[in-house]
């Protein structure tokens, strides 16, 4: 899944900062060149996604969440940390997972020309 998703994000035109588990991706959020948006599964090693996504939020990094069939429970604790997007992992295809990219920068007022 993951190299999957670094493909799409090449494919739609936007650079990719992979990280092997939540430490390192909060150490990226933190950098002085921070992402300008932060795509992370639910489940993450050494972190959980919500966690990460609290933090990154907090820090004015827009963020869009993937799961394996979200549930109810998921959906209102991502939108009560202001996640821009969550989406279904089973349904992802590079015109979705584009789509909720340029939605989450419109979202945070980002250019969306990529």
């Amino acid at each position: 899944m993951r190299k999957v998703l670094l493909i799409a994000l090449e494919v739609s035109g936007y650079r990719a900062m992979p990280a092997l588990d939540g430490l390192e991706a909060i150490s990226l959020v933190e950098e002085a060149e921070a992402p300008k948006l932060l795509l992370t599964g639910l489940p993450l090693s050494g972190l959980v996604g919500l966690a990460l996504a609290k933090h990154a939020i907090g820090t004015g990094v827009p963020v869009v969440l993937y799961a394996s069939k979200p549930g109810r429970v998921a959906e209102a604790a991502a939108r009560s940390l202001g996640v821009h997007r969550l989406l279904d992992k089973d349904q992802l295809s590079i015109e979705v997972l584009a789509e909720a990219m340029r939605a989450a920068a419109y979202a945070a007022g980002m250019p969306t020309d990529g």
